[in-house]
């Protein structure tokens, strides 16, 4: 940390012992500068998201994880889980979090912290061992420090009062996707500043031009005699300037005097090294989130990463959704559940939902699941969020001409006679032909493997 910076957090008295993490707050990363990148711009996660592209990666990788049905799992005893609804951080978790947000608003916010500033924070409110509240706080408010023996501890500056206070590991939740220290999260603003900072600048560029009317469509050409006399020359460019000066008369065309040429110019090479600069800004962009380009309706050239956008999207859900899902669930068993509740109740998200856009594709993995015996109607209503049918809703099909191969085949063939005969123990040779007409035809095809 620099020498401001521990001059400015020294006074808020922090704990003997304890060391900050990092290089300060955004604010003052911003207001020393230390956003500025090469082409011009100043990068921050505020200006970062005014870029088209940033807003639409962040939003949609947030939202998301916002909308996922979150709720509270229980082993059974007897193996599985349940919906443990009765459990106090279901509805903090599934519902309310706390007195004006919605779980919606929550989850929403801390995805939007990790994906802009590289970290989350909330801070928990407990009573008698119950959890009662989880409070999100801005991280620019959280200053991260380790303690004498190495655990962290924050330094949080409370909203609206600006009240400092120092919490505990156990007092907040701190999540984050990348970390290169094990104590903060890394911020993909200010990792791939140089890329944002050029897709702001390339969009300024345009605006300025556009702003400044200096989009011209040809050139004008006087006789020498015209250009020679004032009154001609003076009307030639009122008359260019009442046409074309201004945003909204770009392209129209001047009636100018006799001997006049208008020679139209074309795109230049350096407009079009401009549009394809933004495109690839586009992809740039969405590379840092690990979002398909099409989902930033982005029409690029159709990618080699599977053989359509289906392929693509299931991978976008396997290796950019699911990570950040896991290490949420993984933070929330850590901060939100007891020690004691490990390994017996745990929060997790109803990741199916991600596929009910598709009604065909989920229909028939609910039949294969059902048809070979390893769903349930209650589990397939209950991955639909409906009520389920009753008891005989729990029932698991058997699918026929399906047998049971024993450890030792050779028990099942002396069983029912199909072996050496009376109590004899099978061949090898026998055995291997039970099995083969076994899997390929049944067990009635199998009869006849004591012939063999």
């Amino acid at each position: 940390m620099g020498r401001l910076a521990e001059l400015i957090t020294a006074a808020a008295g922090r704990p003997s012992g304890s060391k900050a993490i990092g290089t300060g707050q955004s604010w003052l990363i911003s207001l020393m500068g230390g956003g500025r990148t090469a082409s011009g711009t100043n990068v921050t996660a505020d200006t970062a998201m005014r870029q088209t592209t940033v807003w639409r990666c962040v939003s949609l990788l947030s939202w998301i994880r916002a909308y996922l049905p979150l709720k509270v799992y229980r082993a059974r005893d007897g193996g599985g889980s349940e919906v443990a609804r009765d459990h106090p951080n279901y509805r903090l978790l599934a519902q309310a979090p706390n007195g004006w947000q919605t779980s919606f608003q929550r989850r929403q916010f801390l995805g939007l912290s990790q994906l802009t500033r590289g970290a989350s924070y909330e801070i928990l409110q407990w009573k008698g061992g119950t959890l009662q509240a989880m409070i999100p706080v801005h991280p620019d408010r959280v200053q991260v420090y380790a303690d004498a023996d190495g655990f962290p501890i924050y330094k949080v500056k409370l909203y609206p009062s600006n009240e400092v206070v120092w919490l505990s590991r156990f007092e907040i939740s701190h999540g984050w996707l990348v970390s290169g220290d094990g104590y903060t999260g890394l911020s993909p603003i200010d990792q791939n500043k140089e890329a944002v900072g050029l897709a702001l600048a390339a969009e300024e560029y345009g605006a300025r031009i556009m702003g400044n009317g200096a989009v011209v469509s040809g050139v004008l050409t006087l006789p020498a005699a015209a250009y020679a006399n004032p009154e001609l020359r003076a009307a030639a460019k009122l008359s260019w300037q009442e046409a074309h000066e201004g945003l909204g008369k770009v392209g129209k065309t001047a009636v100018l005097p006799s001997d006049t040429k208008f020679e139209p110019i074309s795109m230049t090479s350096t407009d079009a090294q401009w549009i394809e600069m933004r495109k690839l800004q586009v992809e740039e962009i969405c590379r840092i989130y690990g979002v398909p380009p099409e989902l930033v309706q982005h029409t690029s050239p159709v990618s080699s990463w599977g053989t359509g956008v289906e392929q693509r999207f299931m991978a976008f859900l396997a290796t950019t959704i699911d990570p950040m899902l896991v290490a949420d669930e993984q933070v929330m068993q850590r901060d939100l559940f007891t020690p004691e509740e490990f390994d017996l109740v745990w929060p997790q998200y109803n990741r199916a939902a991600l596929l009910r856009t598709d009604l065909l594709t989920r229909y028939r993995a609910y039949a294969i699941g059902r048809q070979w015996g390893w769903l349930t109607v209650n589990k397939i209503l209950e991955k639909e969020d409906e009520n389920p049918v009753g008891a005989e809703g729990d029932v698991l099909l058997d699918p026929m001409n399906m047998q049971r191969i024993p450890v030792d085949p050779t028990t099942i063939l002396d069983a029912g006679g199909n072996g050496g005969g009376d109590g004899q123990t099978a061949t090898a040779k026998q055995v291997a032909a039970f099995l083969q007409k076994a899997l390929t035809g049944g067990r009635d095809a199998a009869e006849g493997a004591n012939d063999a």
